[in-house]
């Protein structure tokens, strides 16, 4: 679907957080957007006069709270349809289950899956989402352009010596994004990269193959990474090293790379992170899931390290809800000990301007002149009436998808009071269930 652009629209709403540096709280607040990026944002009565009395389209968001879109930072969109095949609480036991259905996924299959995630997420307030395929890589494009969304999509290789219910898929990855990229080459709400799949998936050989071809694809390097203890015993077998002291002696620790998890790490580990530039995506719904264990986000995050949010799979979470993750992120993060406990605002930022900067899409992640107009309208409700802590608190505490009420990408209203915009949802679902009434689970 092609891009349909408000060149000027005012939204006058009760507040807006804007997650950047310094965590602006306005009140009684107007954002001016012009060309899909914010111009101007603050308090009303701040407003310049010449921004008031121009011809900009008014939307009327008051009763409403702004911030920025939601950003997922790690997803498998195109497995959504096989949530509950699943719910071992041993990693090994769980992926052998779902191999048979992983492995068997046909083009028509990865599309219908990318549409259902993208409908999810998008209702979700999740305006943005980096997600890994080892096979289609970049058709989540397509999803995205048609409902508005906006992504990071690309492909993670693996080795068929270590991944034997796999198969080849490098060239096809490398193929299939170089198509994409061109596709969508006058599209800015469209990037991707090329990854591996893990470090106990992939050769050496292919970790470094794939890293020196992402640099061809987009700016970043993306690579699962310290998810489990059995990981971690495997790579010490294979290599006499952490699975981070591999990667590292591999040289493909740099500030383009990407771990994701990064659950079984220790204080060495930690240098090493410091010392590369290195960034991490935090699946706390995942590892949770899996029993694989809680990330030492604070400790990262006191080194420098920048951390985002992701939800990981449907089949490793069942749900792509960008609050319910922010919520674990903090419930986890006191299981380690009050002093391991993250701060709202932390919180609310590892899902928006964090994870974008992880993402290496600072013109998205918060509501500041310049920025892409990606924004979440949201409907909360307290007695009190809100200031930023009151509103952070219930961000990370108390929302969920049913308090999102309209979502903009780069300008564009994609989401609003139940409804999907630019697609139609109700045939969307009848065309899913038609394709997978053909198919036997």
């Amino acid at each position: 679907m092609n891009e349909v652009r408000n060149e000027k629209i005012k939204i006058v709403c009760d507040h807006i957080y804007t997650a950047d540096c310094k965590g602006h709280f306005y009140t009684d607040a107007v954002m001016f957007i012009s060309k899909g990026r914010i111009y101007w944002v603050g308090n009303r009565r701040d407003a310049p006069l010449e921004l008031l009395n121009d011809r900009y389209e008014e939307f009327d968001a008051r009763g409403r709270i702004a911030m920025p879109g939601l950003i997922n930072g790690h997803g498998h969109s195109n497995l959504n349809s096989y949530r509950g095949i699943s719910d071992a609480a041993d990693f090994t036991q769980w992926a052998n289950e779902l191999a048979p259905y992983t492995s068997a996924l046909v083009k028509d299959d990865v599309d219908k899956n990318n549409e259902m995630s993208v409908m999810e997420m998008l209702k979700g307030g999740t305006t943005c989402i980096c997600d890994c395929t080892r096979f289609g890589a970049g058709r989540l494009a397509d999803a995205c352009a048609n409902a508005g969304m906006r992504c990071l999509a690309g492909g993670l290789a693996n080795s068929p010596e270590y991944r034997k219910n796999g198969k080849p898929n490098y060239e096809s990855i490398e193929c299939s994004l170089q198509v994409y990229k061109e596709k969508y080459r006058e599209d800015d709400r469209m990037e991707f990269f090329m990854g591996a799949h893990a470090a106990y998936s992939c050769t050496a050989d292919m970790i470094q193959k794939a890293y020196e071809k992402s640099k061809e694809i987009g700016n970043r390097f993306i690579i699962h990474t310290a998810e489990t203890m059995a990981e971690e015993a495997l790579i010490i077998e294979r290599t006499g090293m952490r699975p981070i002291q591999w990667l590292a002696h591999l040289g493909i620790l740099t500030p383009r790379t990407v771990l994701i998890h990064c659950v079984q790490i220790n204080s060495d580990d930690i240098d090493i992170l410091e010392q590369a530039g290195s960034s991490v995506i935090h699946c706390p719904i995942s590892n949770a899931k899996l029993g694989n264990g809680i990330s030492p986000v604070k400790k990262l995050l006191e080194r420098g390290i920048h951390v985002g949010l992701g939800t990981d799979s449907m089949l490793s979470n069942n749900a792509l809800d960008m609050f319910q993750e922010i919520k674990m992120a903090a419930l986890v993060s006191r299981l380690r000990g009050a002093d391991q406990s993250l701060s709202n605002e932390t919180l609310v930022k590892m899902a928006t301007s964090e994870c974008a900067r992880v993402m290496g899409l600072e013109h998205v992640g918060s509501l500041e002149p310049g920025k892409a107009a990606d924004i979440l309208l949201v409907k909360p409700w307290h007695p009190f009436g809100y200031n930023k802590e009151r509103f952070l608190s219930d961000v990370v505490f108390y929302m969920n998808p049913s308090l999102v009420d309209t979502v903009f990408v780069k300008g564009n209203m994609v989401y609003h009071r139940g409804t999907l915009v630019q697609i139609n949802e109700k045939c969307m679902k009848k065309s899913i269930e038609d394709h997978y009434r053909r198919k036997v689970i």
